[in-house]
């Protein structure tokens, strides 16, 4: 995200991003955003490690922060776009 926004800071067009990564930066005025309709725009975001094998511990430290990031964004506000899954989703976890 960081790239994108430096382009577009510098003139070089636009681009599309979740609420959430441009909040600070639509809150200092830094950029602008406008949402996308007709049609809808969405996009899933997985989080994959491997179903067999050892999992370094540090991997799956920084897995578990992830995912305790997002809820709370989810959770407060800060990504209103977002559904975690729910009953209407299929999630494979072990």
């Amino acid at each position: 995200m960081p790239v994108q926004k430096q382009l577009v800071l510098a003139g070089h067009g636009w681009t599309v991003l979740p609420g959430v990564g441009i909040a600070q930066d639509l809150t200092s005025g830094t950029l602008s955003a406008a949402p996308l309709t007709d049609p809808d725009v969405w996009r899933s975001v997985v989080l994959a490690t491997p179903r067999y094998g050892r999992t370094p511990p540090a991997v799956e430290v920084v897995a578990h922060e992830l995912v305790r990031q997002i809820h709370s964004a989810v959770a407060h506000g800060r990504w209103l776009s977002a559904q975690l899954p729910g009953a209407d989703s299929t999630v494979e976890t072990e």
